[in-house]
């Protein structure tokens, strides 16, 4: 996770239009927090898109074998950076930078990082690229921001890999810069904004047209986050992007395919690499109409499968089962729409889970769409897997409307237990959890209480 992430957790405020057909490489599964998918484009890559848009960027080479960067540090001669090409931050503090002075030296560095797992990426790439003599380091981002409802520029004096720790101590270090999204970002706007952060001198108008040629890029991209960290002053009174993070919009992704092309299979944008479940999730969403967005998220070591409807109802159920002791196995929503054969297909994908002893579908009210269709779709994907739950506990918590019709579908499947308001969430938690472990003694689920 970037910085910015730690400090501004935003959100787009445009209504983003859908894609007439879908892009099964843009549908990246989000996290269990509710975040939207945002594909990050590998270093190497974004530095060319930052180049082209007018930054400064170290001279450098993508490899992908200790050859490869031998001769890569050769060509650029004098001290480089190895860097493992991972989409995720702090690779510095996990030791996947190293500094080379030789093109052997660079040859040993990249023996040590090919192959290797770096915040649960594999490493298959390296960046080999010129060592930069700095002598300031500042911290720069652009995103939106769910408060201003518009691009937010974050700056500091006080880059680097400590940077959240220079800035827990000295939070004032970070200015912030809301920009209208229809009057742009001008130099005009840029050079008061750093001057007042302490950037002076040259360095000021250089970082200022850094600045203002990062805003363009980040939207040109309709990116959701651009963050340079650091932008480095040299002894030269260059300015340079010395590493950088680039976070798409994977709902955006439809109008720029020359941008998808720099995406790879470990540009998803979490937190980890997408668990198999987690891919044919991915892949569903994309191709079964109609294009309502599902959010799924297989939890390590659950063993409760939850869907639900409302992400402040998902979170509830997700604090309450922890509250309660429960272990969740998955996070599941769906916006809202004629969702029954892409909930069918999901269903079936949580059932076919080897760690799912039991389901719990819950929400408060569903508002937007009728809840047997639902509960259709769970019927149909039970009886499409074969799952015995008489075995297997399955409880059905939704009220709204369609509730009555949604009641008597329940009753044709077997052992499909089905509640409605007369529950609340934190009591179908209690069952299900307590069904769970009756299974688990070897014991009916029925004997720890339930609809039957």
């Amino acid at each position: 996770m970037s910085f910015f992430s730690s400090v501004c957790r935003s959100r787009c405020a445009a209504a983003r239009a859908r894609p007439s057909a879908p892009w099964p490489s843009c549908k990246r599964t989000p996290s269990a927090s509710g975040e939207i998918a945002m594909p990050r484009v590998f270093e190497d890559r974004a530095k060319a898109l930052l180049r082209d848009a007018g930054v400064a960027v170290p001279r450098g080479r993508s490899v992908s074998t200790p050859e490869e960067a031998a001769e890569a540090a050769r060509a650029i001669g004098g001290p480089v950076m190895v860097k493992a090409l991972v989409p995720a931050g702090k690779r510095g503090k996990a030791g996947a930078i190293l500094a080379a002075e030789t093109p052997g030296e660079a040859e040993d560095a990249a023996r040590k990082l090919l192959g290797r797992t770096v915040h649960h990426f594999p490493v298959k790439r390296l960046l080999v690229e010129e060592r930069v003599s700095i002598t300031q380091e500042w911290y720069l981002s652009i995103a939106f921001d769910s408060a201003s409802r518009g691009p937010l520029v974050m700056f500091s004096t006080e880059g680097g890999v400590e940077v959240e720790a220079l800035l827990e101590e000295n939070p004032d270090a970070l200015k912030r810069l809301e920009v209208d999204i229809l009057e742009g970002l001008s130099e005009e706007r840029c050079i008061p904004f750093l001057r007042a952060t302490g950037v002076q001198g040259e360095a000021l108008y250089r970082a200022a047209m850094a600045l203002e040629a990062c805003y363009a890029l980040f939207r040109r991209t309709e990116a959701r986050l651009l963050e340079v960290n650091p932008l480095v002053l040299t002894d030269t009174t260059e300015v340079i992007a010395a590493a950088c993070v680039l976070d798409l919009d994977a709902d955006a992704l439809f109008r720029h395919p020359e941008l998808e092309e720099l995406l790879d299979e470990d540009s998803g944008g979490g937190w980890r690499p997408p668990t198999p479940a987690e891919a044919r999730v991915a892949e569903i969403d994309a191709s079964v109409p109609p294009y309502n967005t599902a959010r799924f998220t297989e939890i390590e070591g659950g063993e409760i499968a939850l869907m639900w409807s409302g992400g402040g109802g998902g979170l509830y159920l997700l604090d309450t089962m922890a509250r309660l002791g429960g272990a969740p196995a998955t996070a599941f929503d769906i916006t809202p729409g004629p969702l029954e054969e892409k909930y069918f297909e999901i269903t079936k994908e949580i059932l076919r889970m080897p760690n799912v002893r039991g389901v719990l579908a819950g929400s408060n009210i569903t508002s937007f769409s009728r809840v047997q269709l639902k509960v259709r779709a769970i019927a149909r994907a039970v009886e499409e897997t074969g799952v015995d739950l008489a075995e297997f506990p399955f409880i059905v918590r939704f009220a709204g409307a369609g509730g009555e019709e949604a009641r008597e579908i329940a009753a044709g499947c077997p052992d499909l237990q089905y509640l409605g308001d007369e529950v609340t969430l934190e009591e179908a938690a209690e069952r299900i959890i307590a069904q769970v472990e009756a299974v688990k003694r070897g014991e009916s689920w029925m004997s720890a209480g339930g609809v039957q």
